[in-house]
């Protein structure tokens, strides 16, 4: 069912165990972040290691850059400005 104009797609809002779950993992972090690093350091697989160290380097500095795939004809993003106006042609 498509939303309906002036109507919330939420209205109960926010469910009620929200706050406490994201209070809970913060809460955790520091112990979150050595478990990271002592997988990182002695997992399993040189995947379950990768992977770790993964995420740490996410939540440290951000995620990498996805690059754009586009439509020109070198393969480049192509963007296209138009300037619109309700104004007739003289």
């Amino acid at each position: 069912m498509p939303f309906q104009k002036g109507k919330s797609g939420n209205p109960g809002g926010r469910p009620k165990g929200y706050r406490e779950l994201r209070d809970l993992c913060r809460e955790e972090t520091e112990a979150n972040v050595a478990e990271l690093i002592r997988v990182r350091d002695h997992g399993e697989s040189d995947a379950v290691r990768a992977k770790a160290a993964e995420v740490l380097l996410d939540r440290g500095w951000g995620k990498a850059t996805q690059p754009l795939s586009g439509d020109g004809e070198s393969g480049g993003l192509v963007i296209e400005i138009r300037k619109y106006t309700t104004q007739e042609p003289e």
